[in-house]
């Protein structure tokens, strides 16, 4: 039966299944082929998995840690370790078996799931990197390996277990049990400061971000998302995982990155999840397409874009564009956009970029082909997940004061906020008390110390100067626009958004 109250993942996850059973869920590479699974058929391995963890020893007090490139696997672990009231340890696939020991201690994790034979490796290089493991799964079974170290066992042997285990209804029980205020997963950043640190996201904390994203791009179970960035990263877990899952939406994940535009096609997803760097080499292949068909056809080409750049910079401010905007693009969607976005699936909705900075230049280049951009970070020790539209100079998207303000209570990071924001308010204090002391009504300097019988200083050269040119209002009020231009509205705003206020500062 459908629950009108999702208070944790699990059961997010189980009226998705009870709403779009039959429709398709994950789509993936097997042997140079697309394979499909439905809801039902995803279900059926996280609860088979889920329980093989539950035969093992698996606790409500255990975590499982994810060293895994994207792949169906990846997501059938996840909701099964979430299923059982287990905690989620994703661990980026690109991390080096020092940085992988050093997250297994630190979380002191049993149960480790591994993608592939070079992953595995990693782990078996040293024994002192999963010294505290007491299971290993991969996911692709390689027989010569797994004779090495008893630990080892393939994914398929713990589905097994779970479909011989006696106590089925032990998981739905697990289930129940959670609340809001259980964490779910620890994200460990990327340690750029030193070595990484675990924030400890709660079920409440995803929860509010997936309605977030849900409401702002409008998924519905007709969608389609090529999974490209690593499910590690918070966003990519928010809002290219759980978000699309919730709402029945299908996800692709890329076979490579080197086969991007390929798995584009094949896939025909409607908002793929990518890096900026992969934004980049996208628009120079495109570039370059178009190079190749001479000076003609370059010149038609850029022609196609100045007209829809001009056109979308109307529509992002909410302006209607003129008629021979309008006229001009439609012509050049027709003889070049439409054409570049067939080839890219055509069923591209929007798409998203995350793990760095995108450059405007770049942005502005896919919009202009009429293909939306959203530039996406996750803020792992705070809130999951926030997009901003990057091009053109449009309405605030998730990532302004209202969008904040739907999100729940995060479990690691809004101290800090408070803490900076307690910050900004005292330098905005002392500053205004410091700009107040700098002059007087008529041009005098006060002194500095603080006594009652304090006498003010002679007005220097400079003063009189600037009292003789104007008068003694307009100088106070240009000492006050000083001020205001120093601790400026960028400054109060961003206090604001860290304290979580309810009304936007004048």
């Amino acid at each position: 039966m459908i629950r009108d109250k999702e208070q944790n993942l699990a059961v997010l996850w189980g009226n998705s299944v009870l709403r779009f059973g039959d429709r398709e869920c994950l789509r993936f590479t097997r042997d140079g082929e697309w394979s499909r699974l439905t809801y039902r058929d995803t279900d059926a391995r996280v609860r088979d998995f889920a329980l093989g963890l539950l035969a093992l020893g698996f606790t409500t007090v255990d975590s499982l840690a994810l060293l895994s490139e994207n792949r169906a696997e990846w997501a059938i672990a996840d909701l099964a370790t979430l299923s059982a009231g287990g905690i989620t340890v994703p661990i980026y696939a690109t991390n080096t078996p020092e940085q992988i020991g050093h997250i297994l201690k630190d979380v002191a994790s049993r149960f480790l799931v591994v993608s592939n034979h070079y992953q595995l490796e990693k782990i078996l290089s040293s024994k002192e990197i999963a010294r505290g493991v007491e299971h290993i799964v991969i996911a692709d079974p390689i027989p010569d390996l797994t004779d090495k170290d008893p630990r080892v066992r393939s994914f398929a042997d713990v589905e097994a277990l779970g479909k011989g285990f006696e106590q089925p209804s032990e998981l739905d029980r697990r289930g129940d049990r959670l609340t809001p205020e259980h964490v779910a997963t620890i994200i460990y950043t990327s340690g750029t400061t030193g070595a990484a640190k675990g924030a400890a996201l709660t079920h409440g904390n995803l929860l509010s971000n997936i309605r977030a994203a849900r409401q702002m791009f409008q998924i519905n179970a007709s969608d389609l998302s090529l999974s490209v960035l690593p499910l590690s990263h918070s966003l990519e877990r928010t809002a290219g995982h759980f978000a699309m899952l919730s709402a029945g939406a299908a996800i692709a994940y890329a076979e490579s990155i080197k086969n991007l535009e390929i798995d584009l096609q094949g896939g025909s997803p409607d908002d793929p999840d990518r890096g900026a760097a992969r934004f980049r080499k996208l628009q120079a292949r495109i570039r370059r397409a178009a190079a190749a068909k001479g000076m003609a056809g370059e010149h038609v080409f850029e022609w196609a874009l100045d007209a829809g750049g001009q056109t979308a910079a109307y529509r992002l401010r909410g302006k209607r564009p003129p008629a021979y905007l309008e006229l001009q693009e439609s012509l050049a969607d027709r003889l070049v956009s439409r054409r570049i976005r067939d080839n890219l699936g055509g069923r591209i909705r929007f798409m998203v970029s995350g793990g760095a900075p995108l450059a405007r230049e770049t942005a502005a280049f896919f919009v202009a082909l009429g293909v939306p951009v959203y530039e996406g970070y996750g803020l792992t020790g705070n809130e999951p997940g926030h997009f901003r539209q990057r091009a053109g100079r449009g309405p605030a998207r998730n990532g302004g004061p209202a969008d904040r303000r739907r999100r729940g209570p995060h479990r690691r990071g809004r101290g800090n906020s408070r803490a900076r924001a307690e910050h900004h308010e005292g330098l905005s204090q002392s500053a205004r008390g410091n700009s107040a002391g700098s002059s007087t009504r008529d041009g005098s300097k006060p002194a500095t110390s603080a006594p009652s019988t304090a006498t003010a200083t002679s007005p220097s050269p400079t003063a009189k100067r600037t009292s003789s040119l104007r008068p003694a209002e307009r100088t106070s009020r240009r000492s006050r626009s000083k001020r205001c231009c120093r601790w400026s509205r960028a400054s109060r705003r961003r206090a604001f958004l860290a304290t979580g206020a309810r009304t936007s500062p004048r």
